[in-house]
């Protein structure tokens, strides 16, 4: 079987299954907080919420690579994959699962509803699937009548622990939509949604229809180059200094993340004994243009949240004040 991008002139003459991509296009969504694991040391001591991603914009722009049948309007099963160093992004505490935002691109075409699954598994040795140890699933069912692309909040309620220090990967599986094995009247194509706007790791698709049985990059899939399937998945880790837990010996301001950012960021720091502390942060031109934290703090690990929706991009500098110390550090805002 080959794998190739069909045109529209020869979509309607072809009956295999092919790899195909989606051409239309959509902007959706307002933006959520984005991080990327370029940045091998970013720490998150404090704990809090995290997102675990690679993508630096929410923005969905059309469908991904798909192993399906554009002459006849359906995608077959495909399995939509990526993966993500935990430890190299810093992640070194169990972070517990509390929603993911994914794009999808749906083409139900008057069909009541498509059930998939999203998986998360654990990675020891090649990206293989023999080598996957799934911690957990859950459904989502795409409905009649949502836009064809646009950036899905998935909600998740129960308890899903991913290990840190860990390999993790993220398996979005979508069954065939073709009619003869749906039951339903029309064709279904359903994919990942894309876009192209910095992306740092490469999205995987594996289908048993076009024997790609192992995730392969979008990168070494036909012509297509690689597609970003945008990804955010969202969580919490335990905050530090809990009963039991070590206080920390010094004062210090930790790496924001994720850097860059929009809109959002997180800022840890450590407080080393009861002292009045501020932290605030400043623009370019030396203005201040937000407080994060004032008051008196108790010795302890904290983390504090900096909202910049209303202010340009650019680089920021933000600043701790405690205990008769002063550190600051930097982080860029890209919108």
């Amino acid at each position: 079987m080959r794998f190739s991008l069909l045109t529209l002139a020869t979509a309607v003459l072809l009956l295999a299954p092919q790899v195909v991509l989606a051409q239309n296009s959509l902007t959706a969504s307002p933006a959520v907080s984005v991080g990327t694991d370029q940045e091998p040391d970013q720490s998150h001591p404090a704990g809090g919420d995290v997102v675990i991603t690679q993508s630096v914009s929410s923005t969905v722009d059309g469908g991904g690579v798909s192993c399906g049948n554009s002459g006849a309007g359906y995608t077959t099963e495909n399995s939509y994959w990526r993966l993500f160093d935990l430890a190299a992004m810093g992640f070194n505490d169990d972070i517990t699962l509390t929603s993911v935002d994914m794009g999808v691109r749906v083409a139900l075409n008057g069909n009541p509803s498509l059930s998939t699954s999203l998986r998360f598994y654990t990675l020891e040795g090649e990206f293989l699937i023999e080598n996957l140890t799934l911690i957990d699933e859950v459904e989502w069912s795409a409905q009649e009548g949502e836009p064809q692309a646009y950036l899905l909040n998935l909600p998740i309620s129960d308890t899903i622990v991913v290990p840190g220090g860990s390999m993790f990967v993220v398996e979005w599986f979508t069954p065939s939509g073709d009619p003869a094995e749906t039951g339903y009247e029309n064709p279904i194509d359903i994919r990942y949604g894309r876009n192209t706007e910095g992306e740092t790791g490469p999205t995987y698709l594996s289908s048993e229809s076009c024997a790609i049985t192992e995730p392969t990059p979008t990168s070494e899939i036909g012509e297509f180059g690689h597609l970003h399937w945008v990804l955010f998945v969202n969580g919490t880790m335990p905050v530090a200094n809990e009963a039991g837990s070590e206080l920390p010996t010094t004062v210090t301001l930790g790496a924001s993340y994720p850097n860059p950012f929009n809109p959002t960021a997180t800022v840890p720091f450590t407080v080393n004994e009861a002292s009045d502390v501020r932290v605030s942060v400043f623009d370019a031109l030396g203005r201040e243009v937000a407080v994060l934290a004032s008051g008196l703090h108790t010795p302890g690990a904290y983390s504090v949240t900096f909202d910049a929706a209303g202010l340009p991009s650019g680089t920021y500098l933000y600043r701790l004040e405690a205990n008769g110390e002063v550190q600051m550090r930097t982080m860029t805002l890209l919108k």
